[in-house]
């Protein structure tokens, strides 16, 4: 029994995985733990709550996780979380940040040009 954790390791250090492959993984983590806590919203929504407030708020957990800020200079700014930036840093590094930024963009339609890691 002793020898599973040493040819686990050895399996997972051998096991190479392709960019593409885990972007994907990625993005399903993203689905899976940090879908807003109601869902998305038609795409019409977000340019409608951008128009009025230019800003949009997204909880997960009660918890407002990254927020999307679109002033009248067009920055298109979406700031995360402090804890969210560290967990996800701390399981896939920095590999996370354009995937987010694509997952984010897909299930709201709107364009990101810059993001900030802040507490929000």
């Amino acid at each position: 029994m002793a020898l599973f954790p040493n040819m686990l390791k050895r399996l997972v250090l051998e096991y190479i995985i392709t960019e593409n492959k885990f972007n994907k993984i990625i993005y399903e983590y993203l689905t899976e733990f940090y879908e807003p806590d109601y869902g998305w919203e038609l795409f019409e929504f977000y340019e409608k709550e951008i128009d009025k407030f230019m800003m949009i708020e997204f909880f997960v957990n009660d918890i407002n996780k990254f927020t999307f800020i679109d002033a009248k200079w067009n920055k298109k700014v979406l700031n995360i979380d402090t804890s969210l930036f560290i967990n996800l840093t701390e399981t896939f590094g920095k590999h996370w940040i354009p995937v987010f930024k694509q997952w984010f963009e897909d299930n709201t339609g709107l364009t990101v040009k810059e993001i900030n890691f802040e507490s929000l």
